[in-house]
Order: structure tokens, then C-alpha cells, then sequence
């Protein structure tokens, strides 16, 4: 008896263990932080069997309820189904009131806190490199007064999603480990704003617009518009007379469902067979119960979207502005595309979702009654749109584009034809498609 009893409270006492065995969570640049800026985050955790939980890295003022808004900071998941974690994720820190990322399994009491942040000063540059050179990276950052190096690794510069390392400045890489360099991993890290320089002759992917500098091969690209996450108030231009409602699509929908709802009780009436009342209760009970079944699928959610394109010598910046609005709370999700920002105040909840490598795939968001939530996604390459741009402008982003991207120079040069409007998914009551704009930077 006492043997069983041992046992017993062995087993109540390790049982909670189960689900976050060896949780460890680690910051690759260090604690540094720039507001509005990602930053990578490295989190593990060795499960003995899967669990339909997420694991998440936040910040130390939220708790482990699925429902908690990450003040400061945005919550950053990955779902625990595939088994042990191991992956660099990308984390947004919006300002100070996040002290320090907190790692743990959403409804479990388990969790651990990384370093305390600090914020990255004005005249601080963070360099990664794979080879030390100071003096070039200080000429490369217009003689910085400060430069914060990081050691990066020769085999793997860039681990995870490149946008987890946008709060670097420049890359430094020898000609070996710039190899290991992706072209998409160079496109983000430049939409992001961040110096690529290699030192070779031949630096990879020749078709872009790379320019010598002593022995190094560089790109560089100051991008237009909103560089940071969080909100922007210009950034709802667009949509500054947008109200949440019903569309008229939808309303038809409703006036075409309750006239086939008329006709079939006026056939019944009409007809009158033998225990008409019993056929009309049956009728009308079946009416109730599809259109209970149809309204509750329709989620209330209204959805626009557009491009602004900048037009620069050699380069070409893309970027997709997404809008989200609803007449009732809703949860919302928006997949993730190229370098992509929220645009939108921390007091909503907010999750981005990764897969088991660290590699974000949506946006989970839970939109308030008669609220809006903006997404930006920026994409940098060296190919122009394939038709010139045409007069007038009449899209919505071109308030958008007036005020945000043409601080330092440029025009708006015209609009291209957006895509068709696309048949509303499901749970949207209504998706808009508006012309992209044009904006020309080339000198």
C-alpha cells in the first residue's frame, strides 16, 4: 500500500511535466530591440508526445490564456502537433512596455523569460558578418559612431525567415557563406532594409544591381514608405470612410433567400393538401433551420486590398496593403506573403503562426465590432511592372501613396489595373480589389 502510494504522488507530481519538457527560449542578436522592427527569437521545447497546443513567445506582461493580449509586443506561434520545437522565429516589439519575451505552451502554468530588452540607440548600427571587418563596415554604415557586431554563421547566415533578422543594419559575408545565401532570403533582407555586402568580385544572383566598393560587391535599398510595424494613422487613408456593414451582394442574397421563402409557403397555401398546418410547420422548420445553418457562416468580414509600386534605379519595390474590418467580433486569418508588418495598435489580438522550422504562414486576428486592421507586404527585386503606368489615379492608396511615399522625393506616376475582384472566401462577406498605385523614385 504504501509502494502504491509512492507511485501514486510520483505520478501527480510529473504528470504536468509532460507537455514542456526542456522549454528554452534565446535571442541570436542579442537583447536588443528596435520599435516596430522583428528580431529573432530562438525557441525550443522537447514534448514526450505531440500535443494540439501552441507554443508561444511573448511579452512578460501576458499570461499563458489563448485569449491574452501581448502588450508591447506581438505573439508569435508555433503549434506543438509535428512534436520537438527547435526553430528561429521572428518576433515584432513594438515599444518598451515589453521587458523581456516570455516562452510558454498556451493554458499550461510552464514558462520561461528571456533577457531583459534594450533598445537600440540612434547611433548604434548592428552588423552581422561571417568574417570581422570593422573598417569597412564602418565606411559601409557612413562611419557609424557606434557598430554592435554579431557573429553570424559562415554555413547558415541567414536561419529562418529573413525578416526575423531585420533589425540588422548590413550582412557582411565572404564569397564562401554568400553561397549560402537564398534569393528570396536577399530580396526580404533588402525589403526589409538591411545592407547586403560580399566580398568577391562575383557576388551571387549577378542580374541585380550590386555596386562596387573596395573589394566588396553591395546592395543596398532604402525602402519607401512604413518601415516598421504597429499603427500608422496614415496608413488608413484608404479607408478612412469605411464602414463595417452589409454589402449589397450580401443583401441581395438575403431579399432573393426570404422571396424563395415566400413562394414555397404560397404554393403551400395555394395547393392545400391533406394536413396543410402539419406541412406548413414542417416547411417553415426546415426554412428556420437552413437559414440558421447559412447565417452562421457568414462571419461579417469585409476585406480590400491594393499595390503601391515604386519605381527606383534598378529595383522595384511591391507593396500589398491589406484591410480588414467587421460589423461583430470575428476572428480573422490573413496568410502570410513576402516581408509583411501588421499596421495596427497592440490592444488587438494578434498572432503570427509558423510552421515547426520557424517559418511564419498566416496572420491570426481577432478584429473587434466596427474596428479596422491593416497588413503591409513588401517584396524588392529588379523587375518593373510590364505595362506603363496610366492617368488618372483614381485608387483608393493614392492619399496613402501622397503621404507616405513621397517624403524623400518621387511622383505619383499613374496606376496599374488590379486584379479582378475575387469572389468573396469563406466567412467574407465582401472582397475588394483596388488599382495599384505607381510611384516613381528614379532620378
Amino acid at each position: 500500500m504504501r509502494t502504491f502510494l509512492r507511485l501514486l504522488l510520483i505520478a501527480f507530481f510529473t504528470v504536468p511535466a509532460w507537455g514542456a519538457a526542456d522549454l528554452s527560449i534565446s535571442l541570436p542578436l542579442g537583447p536588443y530591440y528596435r520599435p516596430g522592427k522583428y528580431i529573432p527569437v530562438r525557441m525550443t521545447a522537447t514534448l514526450l508526445e505531440p500535443s494540439d497546443s501552441w507554443l508561444v513567445v511573448a511579452a512578460d506582461n501576458v499570461s499563458s490564456k489563448p485569449t491574452d493580449v501581448s502588450i508591447g509586443a506581438m505573439r508569435t506561434s508555433i503549434n506543438l502537433r509535428q512534436g520537438p520545437i527547435d526553430a528561429i522565429v521572428p518576433w515584432l516589439v513594438l515599444d518598451g512596455r515589453a521587458k523581456r519575451p516570455r516562452l510558454f505552451i498556451e493554458d499550461r502554468p510552464e514558462f520561461v523569460q528571456g533577457p531583459e530588452l534594450k533598445r537600440l540607440g540612434d547611433s548604434e548600427r548592428m552588423v552581422g558578418w561571417t568574417t570581422p571587418d570593422e573598417p569597412f563596415a564602418r565606411k559601409l554604415l557612413k562611419n557609424a559612431p557606434k557598430i554592435i557586431p554579431v557573429q553570424l554563421d559562415a554555413a547558415q547566415p541567414i536561419k529562418g525567415h529573413a525578416v526575423a533578422w531585420e533589425m540588422l543594419d548590413a550582412i557582411i559575408l565572404d564569397a564562401t557563406s554568400a553561397t549560402h545565401l537564398e534569393q528570396a532570403q536577399l530580396a526580404s533582407l533588402l525589403a526589409c532594409g538591411v545592407t547586403v555586402a560580399v566580398k568577391s568580385q562575383s557576388p551571387p544572383f549577378p542580374t541585380w544591381p550590386w555596386k562596387r566598393m573596395g573589394d566588396y560587391s553591395v546592395l543596398q535599398y532604402d525602402p519607401a514608405g512604413p518601415t516598421t510595424g504597429g499603427f500608422h494613422e496614415a496608413a488608413y487613408l484608404p479607408v478612412a470612410g469605411w464602414q463595417a456593414g452589409w454589402s449589397w451582394p450580401f443583401r441581395r442574397r438575403v431579399l432573393i433567400l426570404a422571396g424563395i421563402c415566400c413562394v414555397l409557403i404560397l404554393g403551400l397555401a395555394l395547393w392545400r393538401p391533406p394536413l396543410t398546418p402539419l406541412w406548413a410547420v414542417l416547411l417553415v422548420s426546415i426554412m428556420l433551420f437552413g437559414i440558421g445553418k447559412w447565417w452562421n457562416m457568414q462571419l461579417a468580414i469585409q476585406q480590400a486590398a491594393g499595390e503601391i509600386v515604386v519605381l527606383n534605379d534598378g529595383l522595384t519595390q511591391t507593396d500589398g496593403l491589406t484591410y480588414q474590418t467587421t460589423t461583430a467580433p470575428r476572428d480573422a486569418t490573413l496568410r502570410w506573403s513576402d516581408v509583411m508588418h501588421p499596421l495596427a495598435s497592440d490592444d488587438i489580438w494578434m498572432s503570427l503562426n509558423c510552421d515547426p522550422s520557424g517559418l511564419p504562414t498566416e496572420f491570426n486576428t481577432s478584429i473587434p465590432a466596427n474596428r479596422k486592421v491593416a497588413f503591409l507586404s513588401r517584396i524588392v527585386g529588379p523587375r518593373g511592372p510590364r505595362t506603363p503606368p496610366a492617368m488618372p489615379v483614381t485608387s483608393p492608396l493614392a492619399p496613402l501613396a501622397d503621404a507616405l511615399y513621397l517624403q524623400d522625393g518621387g511622383k505619383i506616376a499613374g496606376q496599374l489595373p488590379g486584379a479582378p475582384t475575387a469572389t468573396p472566401a469563406f466567412g467574407y462577406l465582401e472582397i475588394q480589389q483596388w488599382n495599384a498605385v505607381v510611384v516613381d523614385r528614379r532620378k
